[in-house]
């Protein structure tokens, strides 16, 4: 169970053996359907106070209704969001595929994404890689997980 968890918030140490996360490089993304996106990799995720924290394993709320943003806190299956975790896009901004990734929160926006990443659909079937993308978490998109502008439309409020 503890190794499944997609978030990294359950763990545990087994006395007198290190057995160290591994973590994809670059970061995976994945889409669930009717839910978060998971993440797992090494990533730089600004705070609105301008530092980053580093983290590996994180749920980002994609509906808009989370009273933690960025994170996940499982408003979706409350509000009744749906969205099978398609993926519409194949290929992002190319780059050099090395470095760190940045998520910025952008205020009452998306995140935005700035370094290598990989993002796969819901059911696996199809892949988007890039170094640049803005992920859609007012829930409206009509293009999610990416962005497509809805939240200024409906006020989306991150604060």
């Amino acid at each position: 169970m503890v190794r499944r968890c997609p978030t990294g918030a359950l763990s545990y140490e087994r006395p007198g053996k290190s057995e160290g996360a591994t973590t994809p490089a670059p970061p995976e993304f994945t889409v669930i359907t009717d839910g978060p996106i998971y993440v797992r990799g090494s990533v730089m995720l600004e705070v609105p106070d301008g530092n980053t924290i580093g983290e590996s394993r994180l749920a980002l709320c994609r509906c808009g209704a989370s009273a933690n943003k960025p994170y996940c806190d499982n408003s979706h299956a409350e509000i009744g969001f749906e969205d099978a975790g398609e993926i519409r896009r194949e290929s992002g901004e190319a780059g050099s595929g090395e470095g760190d990734l940045t998520l910025t929160p952008a205020s009452n926006g998306p995140i935005l994404l700035r370094g290598p990443f990989t993002i796969m659909s819901a059911d696996g079937a199809s892949v988007f890689r890039g170094e640049k993308a803005a992920l859609c978490r007012c829930g409206e998109s009509a293009n999610k997980p990416f962005c497509d502008g809805a939240h200024k439309s409906i006020r989306f409020e991150t604060d």
